[in-house]
This record gives structure tokens, sequence and C-alpha cells, in this order.
């Protein structure tokens, strides 16, 4: 299943210097706006993942604050759409859509 990467709060999607150094370390050049790369690109994710797991273990204390909350999330479609409101997005994909039918 593909993995996309969301900002989970309000306020605006953006990476932080964790994230920023891991994708410096696989040879990825982009800003704290993720410019140039995919929410679904693999490195992306990989970063991420990285990062929230190192949170977890409290491998370090690291406090935010640009105002975003990166997420991982697991889709079950090839295609999807970011959906944001003031900052905090969702992942729509096409079954999730209430399509409207012209008969």
């Amino acid at each position: 299943m593909p993995k996309v990467v969301i900002n989970a709060c309000y306020g605006g999607f953006s990476l932080n210097d964790d994230v920023l150094k891991r994708l410096k370390r696989m040879g990825v050049k982009t800003d704290s706006m993720g410019r140039g790369l995919s929410r679904h690109d693999p490195r992306l994710v990989q970063a991420v993942e990285e990062g929230l797991r190192a949170r977890m273990n409290k491998e370090y204390f690291y406090e935010d604050f640009r105002t975003s909350s990166l997420e991982v999330v697991e889709i079950d479609s090839s295609r999807y759409i970011i959906r944001e409101y003031d900052g905090f997005e969702e992942v729509v994909t096409p079954d999730k859509i209430p399509w409207i039918e012209v008969k």
C-alpha cells in the first residue's frame, strides 16, 4: 500500500530540521516546504517514519515550533489528493469522494 506524508495539525506543512537532516543523509536536496518531493516519495516517507520512531523511542526530545505535525498515512489507492483546511491536511482517495452521477 502506498504511503503519503501529511500535516496533521492546523498551521501548514513544513519539514522539521530532523527530517531535513535525514533527507540530506540520503542525498535529497529540498527546503523546509519539501519542494521537489512528492508527498508519496519513499525517501520522504522513510525520513518521517524514522523521525517518528525516534521520538516514540525517546531517542531525543524535539519540539517543533513551526506549526506542523507530520504523519504518514497508508492509502489503498494509487491515486489521491490532499485536502487542506487552515494547514490541517487529509488524504482523499477516489473511493472516498461522494460522486454525483448525472442520469
